[in-house]
């Protein structure tokens, strides 16, 4: 969904004019599509990638995005391109961690798009919600290196943290700002035509000058002409600033909409986007996904975008409106509609949005259940940061309380290489410890001693933490391949590789089959170092070119594996 190129709605205006400046950036230039919301950016650029989709890689950014999601999206879009062959390294980098932070892989980023065969397009929207330093200081990386054969386009509310200055004063930026996205009078006439709303000349002119050319109020004003009495007191209360005149119009659709539609907005407001069937999950209602299209169809308001443009977004000021009324008037349901979206993302297998609404939902017991549940699958697709943000909602005292959340807290501490924190939680584990635990319990333990191990112990004692680990035989069980992954490290510490080359290999295998890239990619790079320590830097590289996934695996997105060097032989961290 994130690198789907949003569709244009049926009664979209075309206008050349901007299209024109979009194309008038010479080669080597960055575009900046810089405006506050409301101001039809996206629209815009999705009218201009439309013209030629095989050059274009599309990324729609949100808040979530830390740097690994960040530098996996921009992978992920540029894989979708026609113009990216079928070899190039671009589909198959791996994102390591910290990925923004590590110039082998951005050296590799920027190479593998300076060898590509033609000019391909990079438009990164929605760029002010990048605000965390990882992928910031990665962006302005590919700023900064970005090859003769790569047009990048950012759409952004506010001017990103660039050197805009100096990019303009040598001739580097291509500039779109609100002042050219504002609409003109022959636009906003073409504008209500298309909406079916008949409006004298006179009165274009006044709503122009009225919303200033802002094109959501336009199509706002559209919604609202078309069903008004009486288009003159309508027009001539079009007044105030921009933020009155939204709240105005937002209130004019509301008003006007059928009680069964507007109960359905306001449900499915706390989701973002939001699918026909978990619009039905919200809200109750069978025919949502209907009135959803037809919301689309006829208003605009509503848009779809993704594969086969099933997810739904809400207009942003109308859903910000729902949302606040809906919270200001009944915050006991908004509580109840998060609380049925995470059963809905739960049910579906998807644990990183059950996480998000059931903390919204504002139930620590949903929450610690559904982490119970996904905790070391997250762990294990390399998901730490959302592990990580739901230990913090549920609180120090919640977590120290139970040995599997103090446990799990200790793994993502360890994978973070914050050892400090990890020993005070295994500690708070022991001092919780049930006198009959659960063999998952116990397994988990074992598992995160020997992760700790491994990172500062002796090789002797690598052995023995990881003796008993790996070789499980249930397909389900999440623990299994990350033991196996620790005992072949202790194994190749202890310099028995060709242990280490067998159980590594059968860790990549388990992982491939439950449709575990990430610790596959962890495992190839355990591989690689086995074969670095045998001065086989031939079959490393193989290595490190073998997919991560394979036929049939239940889930997963593939990430191939990161290259290794023979110094990660010790704790299998690059």
């Amino acid at each position: 969904m994130k690198t789907a190129v949003p569709r244009l709605p049926q009664r979209h205006v075309h206008r050349p004019r901007l299209i024109a400046a979009l194309e008038a950036a010479t080669p080597g230039q960055v575009t900046l599509v810089s405006a506050p919301a409301g101001y039809g950016k996206t629209l815009l650029l999705a009218e201009w990638a439309a013209r030629r989709p095989e050059l274009t890689a599309w990324v729609s950014l949100d808040a979530d995005d830390d740097d690994h999601r960040f530098w996996s999206g921009v992978l992920a879009a540029l894989a979708t391109c026609a113009v990216v062959p079928a070899d190039s390294t671009l589909r198959r980098l791996a994102v390591p961690a910290g990925p923004s932070a590590d110039p082998t892989f951005l050296a590799a980023v920027v190479d593998a798009l300076d060898l590509l065969p033609g000019p391909v397009r990079l438009v990164l929207d929605d760029v002010h919600e990048v605000t965390t330093p990882g992928p910031v200081h990665g962006l302005a990386c590919l700023v900064r290196d970005r090859p003769p054969g790569l047009h990048l386009v950012l759409a952004s509310r506010s001017d990103p943290p660039l050197p805009l200055a100096r990019m303009r004063m040598v001739g580097e930026l291509c500039e779109v700002r609100a002042e050219a996205l504002r609409f003109s009078v022959p636009e906003a006439s073409a504008l209500l035509a298309a909406a079916d709303v008949v409006a004298r000349p006179d009165d274009v002119r006044l709503v122009v000058e009225q919303t200033a050319g802002w094109a959501a109020g336009l199509r706002l004003a559209a919604v609202s002409l078309r069903e008004a009495e009486d288009p003159d007191r309508f027009l001539s209360d079009l007044v105030g600033n921009s933020r009155a005149l939204s709240d105005y119009l937002v209130g004019e659709i509301l008003a006007r909409l059928p009680a069964a539609v507007l109960d359905l907005l306001h449900a499915v407001s706390v989701c973002d986007p939001v699918s026909a069937p978990l619009a039905t999950a919200v809200s109750g209602r069978l025919d949502a996904g209907e009135v959803l299209d037809a919301l689309e169809h006829d208003t605009s308001l509503v848009l779809s975008s993704g594969p086969g443009r099933i997810w739904y977004r809400l207009h942003p000021l109308l859903r910000s409106h729902l949302l606040a009324d809906l919270t200001r008037r009944r915050p006991d349901l908004v509580s109840d509609l998060h609380a049925r979206a995470a059963d809905w993302y739960a049910d579906g297998g998807r644990p990183v949005p059950a996480l998000a609404h059931a903390r919204r939902a504002g139930t620590p017991d949903r929450v610690a259940l559904l982490l119970r549940r996904s905790a070391v699958p997250l762990v294990a697709e390399g998901e730490h940061g959302t592990v990580r943000d739901t230990l913090d909602w549920l609180g120090d005292r919640v977590v120290a309380q139970d040995a599997w959340l103090a446990l799990v807290a200790a793994l993502v501490d360890i994978e973070s290489g914050a050892l400090g924190p990890a020993d005070a939680h295994l500690q708070r584990a022991d001092a919780v410890w049930p006198a009959r635990p659960a063999p998952e319990l116990v397994e988990l333990r074992t598992l995160v001693r020997a992760r700790r191990v491994s990172l500062t112990g002796d090789p002797a004692e690598m052995v023995e933490a990881t003796e008993v680990l790996g070789g499980g035989a249930e397909e389900g069980r999440g623990p299994v391949v990350m033991g196996e992954l620790e005992r072949a490290l202790a194994l190749l510490a202890v310099d028995r590789r060709g242990e280490a080359r067998v159980v590594g290999a059968a860790a990549v295998q388990r992982a491939r089959q439950l449709g575990q890239p990430y610790l596959a990619a962890r495992g190839l790079t355990v591989l690689g170092a086995v074969e670095a320590a045998d001065g086989d830097y031939r079959r490393m590289a193989e290595l490190a070119e073998e997919p991560t996934t394979s036929r049939g695996a239940r889930t997963g997105r593939p990430r191939p594996a990161p290259r290794c060097r023979p110094s990660c032989a010790p704790t299998g961290r690059c």
